[in-house]
């Protein structure tokens, strides 16, 4: 699994792919601790991100308080099946606490662009509701395909 820092430059979209080293992570020549050390590097010394492309990175966009990684998120019992995948128990580690969670896990083998539309738009209305009689959201992970 790759991580790639995508930026628009010039009316283009740019992917670069981030490598990782003896524990640095780089995309050409200037290595540094992790990537957001990368990306504040880039944003204020305004270098361009490779030689070929030029792209300056000007305005990043962080990811929302919702937008989870899967490394956060420990799968448990399975507890059943709906119509995107299986819901499983879980354990979600936010801020070094543990919260337990109900976890829906895509089943679909290919993950296309209307499925993570419909996975964000249902994350959308789920963030707005505070109800007691409605499970909480706390958010959503989708930069893999699957847990599994």
């Amino acid at each position: 699994m790759k991580t790639v820092l995508s930026a628009r430059w010039k009316d283009k979209n740019h992917h670069f792919v981030v490598n990782e080293k003896d524990g640095k992570v780089f995309i050409e020549k200037e290595k540094f601790p992790n990537v957001l050390d990368m990306i504040e590097y880039y944003v204020r010394e305004q270098k361009p991100v490779t030689e070929s492309t030029g792209a300056v990175l000007i305005t990043p966009i962080p990811k929302q308080d919702w937008e989870f990684k899967h490394e956060w998120i420990e799968l448990g019992q399975k507890l059943g099946e709906g119509a995107f995948g299986g819901v499983y128990a879980g354990i979600l580690t936010l801020d070094n606490k543990k919260y337990e969670v109900a976890v829906k896990v895509n089943k679909a083998s290919e993950v296309t662009k209307k499925i993570i539309s419909e996975i964000c738009k249902e994350a959308r209305i789920m963030r707005r509701y505070r109800h007691p009689n409605v499970v909480k959201f706390f958010g959503v992970a989708i930069e893999h395909v699957s847990f599994r």
